[in-house]
């Protein structure tokens, strides 16, 4: 098993942590995809049957419903994550500590009331959107009822949606995993610094590839990354306009344990 606590080879590291995110970003997505076609069938048929949209009890809870989703993979994610951590740490310092669960169920809770505060709206707004520009484009198109109520649910709720699932499976995966190894390492009051590790393709967003080499640096310092301040790959708490180094970001945080 490569760690991400002393890794001594970065790349083999990065791989296999990317291979463990896109698992769990796999299962994250169904369930985001599932919600997201349930909604467009229900307003799909609504609109067949000539009543108002977004007024069925699927459509009014979508935004608990994405929340309890995220939560749930949340929750798994992080777990996972800072288990790797707490592992190595026993493994190659001698160290544990009672209490360690606690202390990744309070960083779930923070990650989701940020989650909560910042995204769940909008993604409610724009499942919201879809579905009633599904509407105008057939309506713009001269198509007939039923074929208007067909374009909701194949637009909003099939090809658009598989794009949006995969898009937050993948960037929140990468965000709660980096965030609850940092959980970990200060549950165990690890002394240590930190390497922004760049997935090594071409997918690889210019700005993150330029990180690939720099020094591990102290905890609370910031790695400057497309101009922006971020404190780790995923960084939940990055200003807005920061969205392009953050949204499916595939990069890894590794840790070197201070003194090693």
């Amino acid at each position: 098993m490569v760690s991400a606590l002393n890794p001594s080879n970065l790349d083999a590291f990065q791989r296999r942590d990317e291979a463990r995110k896109r698992r769990a970003e796999r299962g994250f997505a169904r369930d985001m995809q599932a919600e997201f076609a349930a909604v467009a069938k229900e307003n799909a048929e609504a609109y067949e049957q000539g009543l108002p949209l977004w007024q069925g009890e699927r459509s009014q809870m979508h935004a608990t419903n994405i929340a309890r989703i995220v939560e749930r993979r949340a929750r798994a994610i992080a777990f996972a994550w800072a288990s790797d951590i707490q592992r190595s740490a026993k493994s190659s310092l001698r160290l544990e500590r009672k209490g360690y669960d606690d202390e990744i169920d309070l960083f779930v809770l923070r990650y989701m009331a940020t989650f909560t505060a910042r995204k769940v709206t909008g993604i409610n707004d724009t499942t919201r959107e879809q579905i009633r520009r599904s509407v105008r484009l057939g309506i713009e198109d001269e198509l007939g009822t039923a074929q208007i109520a067909r374009l909701i649910r194949e637009r909003s709720g099939i090809e658009m949606a598989r794009y949006r699932a995969a898009t937050i499976a993948r960037t929140e995966t990468n965000s709660v995993a980096n965030g609850a190894t940092r959980a970990g390492l200060d549950a165990l009051g690890i002394q240590a610094t930190k390497r922004w590790v760049p997935a090594s393709d071409a997918r690889t967003r210019d700005t993150h590839r330029a990180m690939a080499g720099s020094d591990f640096i102290p905890l609370d310092e910031k790695f400057v990354v497309g101009g922006y301040a971020l404190d780790r790959p995923g960084d939940p708490d990055a200003p807005s306009a920061a969205a392009g180094e953050i949204i499916n970001c595939r990069c890894a945080l590794a840790y070197q344990a201070s003194g090693d």
